[in-house]
């Protein structure tokens, strides 16, 4: 199972890659990291800027919007006046009076509707935008004072009249729809004369608000490509390019002159429709609820700049492209040279000093050129102390290995002769002669002047070895020598074999009340030798193991450790596997692995 990293070692991790990175790699990236923290500020400056035109073109188009808002709200109480003071001249009132008294139909009813019409006309101002004026006395009869009445149907009529009954006294109005694309507005009259405020009738104004909105959107500095007026998902209003006349009044065409959803009174959006992108604003007023919505084709306001930001963005990712070269180009140049100290030293350090020393070096003045002379002249000091202490060193390497074997012979000497003195105290004579003559052949092997021997003599000195242990040790210990392959081919090292079956001894034998069986192998099929050496002793735990295999183990009695031997290995091979395990209860294991003929070749120097 993969365990997840936590954070503290990501970043541990991320740092120590970063710090395995070639120097060349770390100069890009600074180069690279400075110049995208410019071209980041770059682009956020842009955007910001985008940010703050698209704001400021909001706040153009918010008072072309709020122009329309005041006009239309201008014509509004406009009309409004107009309906008051049709109302609440004192002629007028009078005339009103007296038509409710009157009985309908009569002359006299007649007579008196003639002279108020009549009035009407005189005090109804000159408006451009009111197309129809009507009054409706208290009988339900209407008279029309101007204009015409005739798209205000009977329905829209009752709902406005109704609607004006319900505002106690104050000017009302209807929105245009798709029946009468007009905005409708009334207002109840009462007697004031009096202050009975009886109803005298309904005074009913028809204003055409699109002419008005029109001639305002002709005094616009900058036109909109659409201009349209909504009130509750009806278009009250269209005008511009592409725009259906049809579609005053039509509340299914809302939808298709606008894309986005409106949120809020007011606001802005851009969207884009057709391959195009367009900036569309909005207000809603107060007054009326109507919703006044324009549309500008985004090129054309903001083509200059748009094409200026292309431009920019082009002219900034050549550059940091450039750049981004130029500063590869630079670390290349300042790291090409250490690369190649690098190189030059990698081969001194595989042996080829005379090699590297003869390759020179670059004269430079800089640091790095300073750095390959004083190299070059250290490789020259490194030869010579090489020719001068080799033949020193090969004199204190075979003094060393010698004085590590002569640490053997005693030791064993003293060991062996304890078991004589054991076995002739016993009266054994006959079980001595035999150890005798089996420990003249172990000192016949160890004191050869060839510090060498073959695979194959070291096993069979090994059995003289487990010979005399035999008679040590009885029933205690069972021995077990197992051999593969042709051990003749195989040089190695004398007395390295006898220490090992003396520690499994010591570890296992002297510490069991049970049978112990040591195995030992040797296997030499192959281009190794491969030494082994078991027993089912006790063990030892982790700990002691661990100081086992760092050979910080003080050996135990008269035994010389394992540390003699790993070492006399050390001198002769330079590479070998030394390899112990064990656990509690569960023996120790121990494994050697040698290369083939080394050893030989060593012999051959020596």
């Amino acid at each position: 199972m993969k365990m997840k990293l936590t954070l503290p070692k990501r970043k541990e991790k991320a740092v120590q890659l970063l710090k395995n990175l070639p120097l060349s790699k770390k100069l890009v990236l600074l180069f690279g990291s400075f110049l995208s923290f410019i071209f980041c500020v770059f682009i956020l400056s842009v955007l910001v800027l985008m940010s703050q035109y698209e704001k400021r073109l909001y706040e153009d188009s918010l008072r072309n919007l709020d122009y329309f808002v005041q006009t239309v709200q201008t014509e509004y109480d406009a009309a409004e006046k107009v309906s008051y003071d049709l109302a609440l001249s004192r002629r007028n009132q009078e005339l009103m009076a007296e038509l409710a008294r009157l009985p309908y139909p009569s002359v006299e009813y007649m007579q008196e509707m003639r002279v108020l019409r009549s009035l009407l006309q005189d005090d109804l101002y000159q408006d451009d935008y009111i197309i129809g004026a009507s009054f409706q006395d208290t009988h339900a009869s209407s008279t029309l004072i101007e204009g015409s009445m005739a798209s205000l149907s009977d329905e829209k009529k009752e709902q406005l009249l109704l609607l004006a009954d319900n505002a106690a006294g104050r000017f009302v109005f209807l929105s245009p729809d798709e029946d009468c694309p007009y905005l409708v507005g009334a207002r109840a009259v009462r007697n004031r004369l009096n202050m009975s405020m009886e109803p005298l009738g309904y005074m009913i104004l028809l204003c055409d608000i699109r002419h008005t909105i029109a001639d305002s959107t002709e005094k616009l500095e900058t036109r909109p490509l659409t201009w349209f007026v909504l009130h509750e998902g009806t278009v009250i209003f269209a005008e511009g390019e592409g725009m259906d006349p049809e579609a005053n009044g039509n509340r299914k065409s809302a939808s298709a002159l606008l894309p986005v959803q409106l949120k809020g009174p007011q606001g802005y959006a851009v969207f884009h429709q057709g391959g195009e992108q367009y900036f569309t604003s909005y207000l809603t007023s107060k007054l009326t609820g109507w919703t006044y919505v324009q549309t500008f084709r985004y090129s054309e306001l903001y083509g200059t700049f748009r094409v200026l930001r292309i431009l920019l963005f082009g002219m900034t990712i050549l550059a940091f492209a450039f750049l981004f070269t130029v500063a590869n180009r630079l670390s290349r140049y300042i790291t090409e040279p250490i690369e190649l100290l690098m190189e030059r030293m990698k081969l001194a350090e595989s042996g080829r000093l005379k090699d590297v020393y003869e390759m020179g070096y670059e004269e430079r003045e800089d640091e790095v050129g300073k750095l390959s002379e004083t190299f070059h002249h250290l490789l020259g000091r490194i030869q010579e102390l090489v020719y001068e202490n080799y033949e020193k060193q090969l004199i204190l390497k075979d003094t060393k290995y010698k004085m590590l074997q002569a640490q053997i012979n005693p030791h064993f000497l003293y060991n062996t002769l304890n078991t004589l003195n054991w076995m002739v105290q016993l009266g054994h004579d006959k079980d001595a002669s035999r150890v005798v003559i089996q420990l003249g052949k172990l000192l016949r092997a160890s004191f050869a002047r060839n510090p060498y021997a073959s695979a194959r003599e070291e096993l069979d000195m090994v059995k003289s070895y487990i010979a005399i242990q035999e008679y040590r040790y009885r029933e205690r210990v069972t021995f077990q020598v197992e051999e593969t392959g042709a051990l003749e081919a195989f040089t190695v090292p004398r007395m390295i074999l006898q220490p090992l079956v003396e520690n499994a001894l010591n570890y296992g034998a002297d510490r069991m009340t049970g049978e112990c069986i040591i195995r030992i192998t040797m296997d030499a099929s192959s281009q190794y030798l491969t030494i082994g050496i078991h027993d089912n002793g006790p063990g030892v735990d982790e700990e002691k193991l661990a100081a086992m295999r760092n050979f910080t183990v003080k050996p135990e009695g008269h035994g010389i450790g394992l540390k003699n031997i790993y070492e006399r290995l050390s001198i002769c091979y330079e590479e070998f596997s030394f390899m112990m395990d064990s656990q509690p209860d569960c023996g120790m294991h121990i494994t050697i692995r040698l290369p083939k003929d080394h050893a030989r070749e060593e012999n051959g120097e020596k």
